[in-house]
């Protein structure tokens, strides 16, 4: 499995989740950071095939790269534990 976090530079909630995503993750999924001013093609597609529309959006894929499970907006440390942890 696969986390892809879509966020910004700009985006005060994103580097909240950052800090989350550091400490709860440990090793335990690979993290992909998708920023989304960037206009790279993969990252572009990426967000256009997960309809993202606001940051911090979170999104667990499969190893193809399907949606396993998404999460729109800030979540608290303790959120993202319980979300994260009904996957793995």
């Amino acid at each position: 499995m696969k986390l892809l976090k879509f966020g910004a530079e700009w985006c005060d909630p994103c580097k909240t989740l950052e800090v989350y995503l550091d400490s709860v993750v440990k090793g335990h999924v690979t993290i992909e950071r998708i920023d989304i001013d960037s206009t790279n093609d993969r990252q572009q597609s990426l967000m256009k095939s997960f309809g993202i529309r606001g940051v911090p959006t979170l999104v667990m894929v499969d190893e193809d790269e399907e949606m396993i499970s998404i999460k729109a907006g800030l979540i608290s440390k303790g959120g993202l534990e319980e979300w994260l942890h009904s996957m793995i």
